[in-house]
């Protein structure tokens, strides 16, 4: 009896021993799957925030952007940048005279804005001038009196109406080309298997003391049956007894009458002998030519002040040069043409010149790039995002410029000529700014509104 009672007792004991194991377990469990559901909510929350950011922010960028338009609409509607009087008539909506409405109401309750430069509210002297309601954002333009300068600041609110995110930035005149020299052709990479013939830059600082510079490139190569030869601008000449100089020519349509070469005697480089005009950095060294030549490093302020087209077809190019002509592109888009796309010239001389050197074209192309024509003659800058391929019988007063990644070659019998003239107008204050954001002068939190 004594030893049932106390295998009896060991069994009960056994029992004990997996309840216990079984509440600890339990409890386990329950604390897991509470702190599970802890981390879910966390994850809910911060997901849900990072969501009403987003959207607030983007809103307050498209305050921002749409705050720009109605300055530069206003601007090409005769208002002066820096005078509140004539930017203060925003009351209700105003209609400019291109069809642009904006809704918006003049006045506010703000009398400062926080100064990025010192980190504190000293900005006192404020006039609003606008305030750009559209739901989603309210973007309010200052001027300061004291500095002769805008400030735009920008509220966006998520969908929900529960998240808010704040945007500062100044607005003033930015120049869009570099004022630095550019030479004839600046490429990473070079391949010419035609016949080239290039009038240089007389005096790019490159590197030491300024030089006559043919081209600024990464490599650099004439291949198989091609021909280069470069010469300074006196030595460029035409006519049967090869004694006049090219350049001296006195209208733009003079020259699709003429043929021009280097004198074979003045000869700076050929394809066999490189010299000092040809100035070859190596893979890495070329600085990087969209931000040489514009001086950005994003496309979206060149493309939103430029004139912008589909193609390179011989209509849209005879209607640029009418616009160009009669000055249609020269008071809002500074003669700047951005091409959505490939830029594919063709053969025909429809369109034998486009630009001139009083007034010439800057044509950035957001893509591959074909020069091509009879007698084609093209005054200022040509800009590619992808490769720059010569055919036909081209002339490009002024300079061509492949990107990042991208060269510049053919089989063309092609001229790239220097002009002074077509850079001078091109850097002229008319032509080379915009309205645009100034670097630097950025803010992106509530303290904006301090």
């Amino acid at each position: 009896m004594k030893i049932q009672f106390k295998q009896h007792f060991i069994s009960k004991q056994h029992g004990a021993v997996t309840l216990l194991v079984s509440i600890i377990l339990l409890i386990g469990i329950t604390l897991i799957t509470v702190f599970a559901s802890r981390i879910g909510v966390m994850d809910q929350r911060i997901s849900a925030n990072e969501k009403r950011h987003s959207e607030a922010y983007a809103a307050a960028e498209a305050g921002l952007d749409e705050t720009l338009s109605y300055v530069r609409y206003a601007l090409a509607n005769g208002r002066d940048l820096y005078d509140t009087s004539l930017l203060h008539t925003c009351d209700g909506s105003e209609t400019f005279s291109n069809g642009k409405t904006y809704p918006c109401n003049a006045g506010g309750t703000f009398t400062h804005v926080y100064d990025i430069n010192t980190g504190t509210a000293i900005i006192e002297k404020i006039s609003m001038v606008a305030n750009l309601d559209v739901g989603a954002f309210s973007s309010y333009i200052f001027y300061d009196d004291s500095k002769g300068e805008i400030t735009v600041v920008s509220q966006g609110n998520s969908e929900d109406g529960t998240g808010s995110s704040t945007i500062q930035n100044a607005i003033g005149k930015v120049s869009l080309l570099t004022t630095g020299p550019i030479p004839p052709i600046m490429a990473p990479l070079s391949s010419l298997s035609g016949n080239f013939t290039v009038v240089p830059n007389p005096n790019l600082k490159v590197a030491g003391s300024g030089v006559p510079i043919s081209a600024w490139v990464a490599t650099f190569e004439v291949t198989g049956g091609g021909s280069f030869a470069s010469c300074h601008s006196g030595d460029y000449l035409y006519s049967a007894s090869g004694n006049d100089i090219c350049t001296d020519l006195p209208n733009e349509d003079d020259w699709a009458a003429e043929t021009c070469n280097c004198d074979p005697d003045h000869i700076l480089s050929d394809k066999d002998n490189q010299n000092y005009d040809i100035v070859i950095e190596g893979a890495g060294a070329l600085p990087d030519p969209y931000q040489y030549v514009f001086g950005l490093t994003s496309k979206d302020t060149l493309q939103a002040t430029s004139y912008q087209i589909d193609d390179c077809d011989d209509d849209t190019l005879a209607g640029l040069q009418v616009l160009l002509d009669s000055g249609g592109l020269r008071e809002t888009y500074g003669n700047r043409v951005w091409v959505r796309g490939a830029c594919q010239m063709s053969s025909g001389s429809s369109t034998p010149r486009l630009g001139s050197k009083d007034n010439p074209i800057a044509l950035i192309v957001d893509g591959a790039t074909r020069i091509n024509g009879t007698k084609r003659h093209i005054w200022g800058i040509v800009f590619s995002f992808g490769d720059i391929d010569i055919a036909g019988t081209p002339t490009v007063h002024g300079s061509i410029i492949a990107d990042a990644g991208h060269e510049v070659g053919g089989n063309g019998t092609y001229d790239q000529v220097y002009d002074a003239g077509v850079f001078d107008a091109l850097f002229s204050s008319e032509l080379n700014s915009t309205t645009a954001r100034v670097a630097y002068q950025y803010c992106d939190n509530d303290a904006c509104l301090n």
